[in-house]
């Protein structure tokens, strides 16, 4: 679940090479992997394009998972959108909507990959919204609603070789995502084994 990093936008050959579907052929077939990424959408619900207004979220519910991985805040950091307070609240919103589904047994939420000065050019996002406000929120939601957390943005500081617009993974940045995703929910799997 998220925005346009998750959908795979600028890649070619997208959606077949989406972070999601490097993520399906790592997990390999034991794993069906949907991927429900609508680009330039925000968390928050007082944004222009929010994600819970879209027919992806409810393709999302649907798809009945049992594992959900979530990303949303990017776009979220945009002068027209940002809210610290509402971003809070209906990020927990949506974490706690997924936790309610019948048969999620686990959610994994992910902060943000990094913003380079290309990226908060082209699409008027900000890198300093994004470190200050946004990946403490995101961490404290995770702790607070117990939920899994994983800190994209220290894995890709600094390189953005793996970025094709200072914004979205390239090939290389989507396989990482990709690997960062399967061996946390590989690692999940032999607890819940044990």
């Amino acid at each position: 679940v998220g925005d346009s990093i998750t959908y795979g936008f600028l890649l070619r050959g997208q959606p077949r090479k989406s972070y999601p579907d490097l993520l399906a052929e790592k997990l390999g077939s034991d794993f069906a992997v949907g991927n429900f990424g609508a680009t330039d959408r925000t968390a928050l619900k007082s944004g222009n394009k929010p994600y819970t207004k879209e027919k992806i979220y409810e393709k999302s519910l649907a798809f009945d998972p049992q594992i959900v991985v979530l990303m949303l805040g990017t776009n979220d950091t945009k002068a027209i959108h940002w809210d610290a307070e509402k971003y809070e609240h209906d990020l927990r919103m949506l974490v706690r909507r997924y936790k309610g589904l019948p048969h999620v047994r686990s959610i994994i939420l992910l902060s943000p990959t990094p913003l380079f000065p290309l990226g908060e050019r082209l699409w008027k996002l900000r890198a300093s919204v994004l470190q200050k406000e946004v990946l403490p929120i995101v961490a404290r939601v995770a702790a607070e609603e117990r939920v899994r957390y994983i800190d994209m943005h220290t894995a890709f500081e600094g390189h953005h070789e793996l970025f094709a617009d200072g914004c979205h993974p390239n090939k290389a940045g989507a396989h990482k995502l990709a690997e960062i995703v399967a061996k946390a929910i590989l690692q999940e799997e032999q607890r819940e084994a044990f």
